[in-house]
């Protein structure tokens, strides 16, 4: 049998059903009470564990040896932009505003619908979450499974003007975190900011080359650092959602490293 409405995997589970919703496997969220379900046979199976899915692995893996600063999901359908978080996953209020403002200029030149995203264990939470990645997904077309021939024009000529806004997008805080005595870049800094109130434990980490993007309101924020072998630090970092702010910041190595 063909069924052209199917979004789940095929791996077999335990009841005879088939299969788990990708989007509804990811960590963040997965138990949360706007996730997945937990009824095998439903579209939206969330799995028996968060990141069960051997796809869903892949991706974590992708994600964390890139820390992506963007990153669009391409769903369909509905003709929608959607941000972060669900409902049931609240993200401090000046950093929901922000995001709720870029994602309205992004659907609003795709003559699309800005909403917020419907559920939780899916990648543009776990992004967001884990990278401090600025993520949306793209609800696309008016039909789950669009015909090729008389569709795809359409799509690219839809979502065009809201991808080349959302990869234009300056970063508000970005650069690098380096040693101050050797200058050399520091990968698997921590970096997160003590003037919201976080309801998780969102922080964003440096990659191997040092460098590392923060997605804050415009204003000045203070961020601690801290990274394995060096002496923690609070430093006040510009933001700006117009121009983004360019940082080089430091830490020194700690007394039991020198």
């Amino acid at each position: 049998d063909v069924d052209n409405s199917w979004r789940k995997n095929r791996l077999p589970n335990p009841d005879g059903s088939f299969g788990v919703d990708l989007n509804r496997n990811y960590p963040f969220g997965w138990d949360f009470s706007c996730g997945g379900s937990t009824q095998m046979s439903s579209n939206s199976y969330r799995g028996p564990s968060a990141a069960s899915e051997p796809e869903v692995q892949t991706m974590i893996a992708w994600q964390e040896s890139r820390r992506f600063a963007k990153i669009i999901d391409l769903h369909s359908s509905g003709r929608d932009v959607r941000q972060n978080y669900a409902a049931c996953a609240a993200l401090p209020d000046p950093i929901d505003s922000m995001y709720t403002e870029l994602v309205t200029t992004v659907a609003t030149d795709m003559n699309y619908i800005p909403v917020r995203s419907c559920c939780t264990g899916g990648e543009i939470s776990f992004a967001f979450s884990t990278h401090g990645t600025l993520s949306m997904l793209f609800e696309q077309g008016r039909s789950f499974q669009p015909p090729f021939a008389d569709t795809m024009e359409e799509l690219e000529l839809e979502n065009l003007p809201g991808i080349l806004n959302f990869f234009s997008r300056p970063i508000p805080a970005f650069g690098h975190v380096r040693d101050a005595a050797s200058g050399a870049p520091i990968p698997d800094a921590q970096l997160r900011s003590t003037n919201f109130e976080w309801n998780y434990d969102e922080s964003v980490a440096t990659n191997r080359f040092g460098s590392f993007h923060l997605w804050l309101p415009s204003g000045t924020w203070q961020i601690n650092m801290t990274a394995p072998g060096y002496e923690p630090a609070v430093v006040d970092v510009e933001a700006s959602t117009e121009s983004g702010v360019e940082h080089e910041l430091e830490l020194t190595p700690s007394r039991s490293q020198s």
